[in-house]
């Protein structure tokens, strides 16, 4: 009941008068996307079964989101959870100064892995909010408090879709979203189903001095129906280290050490359940 009420109150920050677009990346293989709009302006959001080499200790996974059969909202902190995060030590704060911006030089970027049933594979990820702020443990209900937003997904307004993916601009979208496919990466690939990378220009006007730590709020699932969470959690990570090479979208090959990684620090699909 909780993350309903506060699906109300979030999805309705920012939303536009007229069309609101929808980033369809459920197709096979995935697909990318570049956003217009505000804050988003320059953001690309790729879905392709790209792989990628990572390690152990290269991953940073920074929060875990989970609450079956609803949505669930929440954000990475080093407080105790007071949404839909999972405590532990996959989730805990993050400083501006640690931020992946080697990866794909003139952005940040960060790994998103879903977790749903193979039979009902589909997800919706309805908010994504950047915040900054002087504590590293906010234990607020439903956006970071006290804090400062500085990037937010609702601020979108066209999009352009490559590779598969449909972008979607029209009234009947009740917000701006992106809807993803779990089948498209589970255990093969990069094992992450959506890489987002972020314009570090975002960053620029961040008093990281007053306000070092970095907060990314998301929800998942609130366009409902088969588009709900049902499975796992669903986690966002970082590369921990510096050095690392951009995936090339659709490539297929993955060789060596870069499969024995994968499956090593790859899709964790969770058995003890919330």
């Amino acid at each position: 009941m909780r993350s309903l009420l506060i699906c109300t109150t979030i999805l309705g920050l920012g939303s536009l008068a007229g069309a609101s677009v929808l980033v369809d990346l459920t197709a096979a293989g995935g697909g990318t996307a570049t956003l217009t709009g505000g804050t988003t302006t320059g953001t690309i959001l790729d879905a392709t079964s790209a792989p990628t080499t990572v390690g152990t200790g290269v991953i940073d996974s920074f929060v875990r989101l989970q609450t079956n059969g609803n949505s669930e909202l929440g954000y990475n902190t080093d407080g105790n959870p007071a949404n839909d995060e999972k405590n532990g030590n996959f989730t805990h704060s993050l400083l501006f100064s640690s931020l992946d911006t080697a990866t794909k030089p003139g952005y940040v970027t960060f790994l998103l892995d879903i977790n749903q049933l193979d039979n009902s594979p589909l997800l919706s990820l309805d908010a994504i909010q950047f915040y900054a702020a002087a504590s590293p443990s906010l234990t607020s209900v439903g956006t970071p408090s006290p804090a400062t937003l500085f990037y937010n997904l609702q601020d979108v307004t066209s999009a352009v879709c490559a590779a598969g993916g449909v972008c979607n601009n029209a009234s009947a979208n009740t917000h701006d979203a992106i809807t993803l496919n779990y089948t498209n990466n589970k255990g093969s690939g990069n094992g992450f189903d959506m890489f987002l990378y972020v314009p570090t220009s975002v960053f620029a006007g961040v008093n990281t001095a007053a306000t070092p730590y970095f907060y990314l709020y998301s929800q998942f699932g609130a366009l409902g129906g088969s588009l709900t969470t049902n499975d796992g959690f669903e986690e966002w990570a970082r590369f921990s280290s510096t050095g690392q090479s951009v995936p090339e979208p659709i490539s297929s090959t993955l060789v060596g050490t870069g499969l024995i990684a994968l499956f090593f620090v790859g899709r964790r699909r969770i058995a003890n359940k919330a």
